[in-house]
């Protein structure tokens, strides 16, 4: 019995003297309890701190935090005084500043008992750990979202004006807009990447919808959703706008010159929503016989020289008109021209001679009219003439008598040498015949001759034409 004492009071005596050495080990119980260990940047983390004296006598205790961001720290208490066995629970928070980083974040909690002097007993403390989780917080809104105009020509740019306000705490990136435009249901889908943007920053986007240039009249409807870097839709926003209906139509000339002509081409194009049937008018009567216009599918009408050129048009559709300057005519008559100047200059600058017969009586008079025609003196002027022998020739001059006389057996020679004839001077020489016989119908007398040489000694030779004499 005696010995059942003695083991049971060793065994009380172990236990005590463990639970003291436990005591002396644990001094102060530390506990965190986390409420919320994720925040948003301007947010905060709330944690419950419980704070137990485990020693047999009152206790002040001081709490300290350490981490890695001082400024984040607020603290309930952090001097607090506990009587033996006492345990006081007390709230920390943890408020991460704006545009801080997203990841986890270590701080340390840790109490310490204070002496009697209120100095730190560094024997006399216990620490535990708390992790925040700091996760970026984007708040993008679209603050407005509407097209420019509210109604649009044909073949209008249709612009999309959005308006965004980053209200978050920290910049965006990856964020995108899907815009659907329907009409008449059917659907058109385009994608606007949003470039970053900083928290706090507005930012307008132009937006240039992708419809076709040639869409019908009629009311449009836009959807825009916003996705952010996730593909997770965010907010979706309506507008909507009309289109005219109209024909645009728009002429294009393309000019092509060449050497001997000169092309033309009309390009007639309808930039708009609606068929139409146009016409395009060339007034080309003034010179018809320059042009010459090319035939095509184009319906064409002309009157007197008018052209006009008629083709219906559906949207995008196009016809062309044609037509060609033809410089080679203008070429040709300017060559004939010029030919036929020189032709008549060469004409003015020969001496001029005209015969003609009179008849008075029995006899024939002879006249031989020269003239020199041009603004040039002429030399070693002679005019000869022959009388055939069916005529009598007679020797009576009105004017200058010959200066050879040649009887020959059919005829008679006559030379007049005259020398000089001024610029625009003129001679008469005149002589005198008769018909040996009578002669049914007439009889041709020959030509006469003028021969002449300029100053520069240029020659000249001309006859005159023969003379019917009845």
């Amino acid at each position: 019995m005696k010995n059942s004492f003695i083991f049971l009071g060793c065994v009380m005596a172990f236990l005590i003297s463990h639970a003291v050495a436990l005591a002396d080990d644990n001094p102060i119980g530390i506990t965190v309890e986390t409420i919320d260990s994720i925040a948003y940047p301007g947010e905060y983390a709330e944690y419950e701190i419980s704070v137990t004296n485990n020693l047999n006598t009152e206790k002040r205790m001081k709490i300290f935090v350490f981490g890695t961001y001082l400024s984040w720290i607020t603290l309930e208490k952090s001097i607090i005084d506990l009587d033996a066995g006492e345990t006081q629970k007390f709230k920390l928070y943890l408020s991460p500043a704006y545009g801080t980083p997203e990841r986890s974040y270590k701080y340390q909690i840790k109490a310490c008992a204070l002496d009697s002097q209120s100095v730190v007993d560094s024997e006399l403390c216990s620490e535990k750990d708390a992790t925040i989780f700091v996760k970026e917080k984007s708040k993008l809104k679209v603050a407005s979202f509407k097209t420019v105009k509210e109604t649009y020509e044909p073949n209008e740019e249709i612009k999309v004006l959005i308006v965004l306000n980053n209200t978050g705490t920290t910049d965006i990136s990856g964020y995108y807009l899907e815009l659907e435009t329907t009409q008449n249901g059917e659907t058109r889908t385009q994608r606007i990447e949003i470039p970053v943007i900083k928290h706090g920053e507005e930012r307008t986007i132009t937006e240039i919808l992708n419809l076709d240039k040639y869409s019908s009249k009629g009311d449009y409807g836009i959807t825009g959703t916003l996705f952010n870097e996730n593909s997770e839709a965010l907010s979706t926003d309506l507008c909507a706008f009309s289109i005219n209906e109209k024909a645009v139509i728009e002429k294009t000339q393309t000019i092509t010159p060449g050497i001997f002509s000169k092309s033309f081409e009309i390009l007639i194009k309808n930039e708009g929503n609606k068929e139409e049937r146009v016409s395009h008018k060339e007034t080309l009567s003034a010179q018809a016989w320059l042009y010459s216009v090319k035939q095509s599918d184009v319906e064409v009408k002309t009157i007197e020289g008018n052209y006009q050129w008629v083709c219906a048009l559906k949207s995008g559709e196009s016809c062309s008109v044609s037509y060609r300057i033809n410089y080679w005519i203008i070429y040709l008559l300017v060559i004939i021209i010029t030919g036929i100047g020189i032709f008549l200059f060469y004409e003015i600058e020969k001496p001029h001679i005209h015969k003609k017969v009179m008849k008075k009586g029995e006899e024939h008079i002879v006249h031989i009219e020269v003239r020199n025609r041009s603004n040039k003196t002429l030399h070693r002027v002679e005019v000869s003439d022959f009388a055939p022998s069916i005529f009598k020739f007679v020797e009576d001059f009105h004017t200058v008598k010959p200066n050879v006389i040649k009887k020959r057996k059919n005829g008679v020679e006559l030379l007049w040498k005259i020398g000089r004839l001024e610029a625009r001077e003129e001679r008469v020489l005149t002589y005198k015949v008769k018909l040996r016989l009578e002669v049914c119908g007439g009889v041709h007398m020959p030509k006469a001759k003028i021969k002449a040489v300029t100053k520069r000694g240029k020659s000249y030779s001309v006859e005159s034409r023969k003379v019917l004499m009845s």
